[in-house]
Order: structure tokens, then sequence, then C-alpha cells
């Protein structure tokens, strides 16, 4: 029983030593990266060029993601797809999906601060509208639903039936424009009248009198 003991004991001793020797390596790795080191690191990467690439055709797009200066020994690391990129070249170039946000990490793998995020690299692909370029767009290039880059949940009968109604409503305000134009000065002489009308219409009725005794004078010496 005392041997039994014994043995267990022995081998959770050495259990907790081989324990130790495996995480002892890092971490004397992890205090190894001083501030300074890593300070100089996150500095090369903050210096990746990062820029989203892409390639219309057949009224479709095709997305990339293209990381530029990249420095010999880093990694990046696509969070969100979960994918390790390792240094190849100073330039990567990664595959996109349209409407979606990506988050890349920094990391150099080989060295003593490999366990630190060196910088975060943040890319926003945008939404695509394939019906930018349609015939109905021209002359309403600014209207919202020909905008090329926005998400559009609606068929093309749909989008069309928008971009019909919203020409329609531009003829509408149109003709309203134009009655407003002929009615402009018309209006102002009536608004003019009915505010002064106390003054004008007393007037209007002594200058009436006037020229009517001027012509009865008239009349008299003739």
């Amino acid at each position: 029983m005392r041997m039994w003991k014994g043995d267990l004991m022995r081998k959770c001793i050495v259990g907790m030593l081989f324990g130790l020797l495996i995480l002892f390596p890092i971490n004397v790795k992890g205090l190894m990266c001083s501030n300074e080191t890593k300070i100089k690191y996150s500095d090369m990467a903050k210096n990746i060029s990062v820029n989203y690439e892409y390639v219309e055709a057949n009224d479709d797009i095709t997305f990339s993601i293209k990381f530029t200066n990249i420095p010999e020994g880093f990694a990046i690391y696509d969070f969100y797809n979960n994918i390790w990129y390792y240094y190849k070249s100073s330039d990567l170039v990664v595959p996109a999906i349209k409407n979606k946000s990506y988050m890349f990490n920094v990391y150099i793998p080989n060295d003593a601060c490999y366990l630190e995020v060196l910088y975060k690299h943040y890319v926003i692909i945008p939404s695509y509208n394939k019906y930018y370029k349609d015939e109905l767009c021209k002359g309403i290039e600014d209207y919202k639903l020909c905008d090329k880059w926005l998400n559009i949940n609606m068929s093309y009968d749909e989008w069309k039936n928008n971009i019909n109604d919203y020409k329609k409503s531009l003829i509408k305000d149109e003709v309203i424009d134009n009655n407003k134009e002929t009615k402009d000065v018309f209006d102002y002489i009536i608004d003019f009248y009915l505010e002064y009308y106390y003054y004008i219409l007393p007037s209007i009725i002594i200058l009436s009198f006037i020229g009517i005794y001027i012509h009865n004078k008239k009349q008299d010496l003739f």
C-alpha cells in the first residue's frame, strides 16, 4: 500500500515537472518580447497598406483585398474566416465577399513577440448595385437607386418600377414649378393690393373724381 502511494506521488511530481518544462519556454519567450521591440514591430505592421480591389464583368463584381509593404517574417490572420497568410512576398492578394467587414491581425511568428497582436487592419467591402449602369439611370445618376455602391434587395422589375415612379415625380414637380413661375407676378400684384388697398382704393376714387371734374370743365368751356 505504501509502495503504491509512493509510486502515485512520484508520477504526480513527474507530471507536474513535465508540464512546467512545456510551459517554461513559452513564458521565457513571452518575457523576451520587450516593449521597445513590440513598438518597433507594431510600427512596421501599421505601415502595411490594405485596400480592396474589384473587377466588373457580366453585371457582377469580384472583390479582392490587397496587402502591400508586408515586412519579411510577418503573418496575417483573417479573423472572420480563420485563415493564416504567412509571408511569401511583400504583396498579398486574398479573395473577398461584397457587403462584408474584415479584420486582419498582424503577427510575427518566428520571434519572441509571436504571441502579440502587433496591429489590426480593418477592411469594409461595399455592396454593389448591379443595376446602376441601366439605361433608366441616364439623367438621374444622383438618385439613390442608381448609386453604384448600394445594397439592392429587390428584383429588376421592382427596381424598374421605383425608378419610373421617381421620374414621374420629377415631371410633376417641374409642372408645379412652371405654374408657380407664371403666377408669381400676378400673385405679387394681388398680395400688394390686399395689403395696401385702404391706401390704393381711396386714391383711385379721388383721382376718378378729379378726372371727371376736369372733363366736365372742358365741356363747359366749349
